[in-house]
């Protein structure tokens, strides 16, 4: 009968070790929803999703700039300054700060859940996809990542190619 109990023990601890991003994931939806900034940004690794998004801007900006022609004098200025600005930009949107006054708007609508058509997968043991289709069907990826027993958000991934590819460029 111990045996018994102690495998349903260790079932049930591994079946909720298995469900936290899950579980992190509508407690993420759940603050947004309550425009609950400090709630949500317990589930946030700041400096990685900036670190991340920084990385993914400049790199859309410079292929932007590399269209535009090496003999565009305005593509050399852009590529210049443009580290400089897209690094200013991230770091004073993806702030706790920022994300509150974000929500602090109106409340969601719930016919415009973007948890509708959501899917959520491991990728590893730890790393775990939110994929979040907009309106045009393009992907956003959020990124939890495992940090000892919870899960965080540590990297967005915006479909910018796509983006780019559908606005002929």
């Amino acid at each position: 009968m111990k045996k018994i109990l102690l495998g349903i023990a260790v079932l049930l601890v591994a079946a909720y070790v298995a469900a936290t991003p899950v579980i992190t994931a509508y407690q993420m939806k759940a603050a947004a929803e309550a425009q609950d900034g400090e709630a949500l940004s317990t589930h946030i690794d700041f400096p990685a999703v900036r670190e991340g998004l920084k990385e993914q801007l400049n790199v859309a900006v410079a292929k932007q700039m590399a269209s535009m022609g090496s003999d565009n004098p305005l593509a050399a200025l852009g590529a210049a300054f443009a580290p400089m600005l897209v690094d200013k930009m991230v770091d004073g949107y993806v702030t706790p700060t920022a994300i509150a006054s974000m929500l602090e708007g109106e409340a969601s609508d719930p016919e415009n859940d973007p948890f509708k058509n959501a899917r959520l997968a491991y990728t590893s043991p730890s790393r775990f996809v939110i994929s979040i289709p907009d309106e045009e069907g393009l992907e956003s990826h959020f990124i939890l990542s495992r940090q000892g027993l919870d899960w965080k958000l540590t990297n967005i991934q915006l479909p910018l190619d796509e983006m780019s590819a559908q606005q002929g460029g």
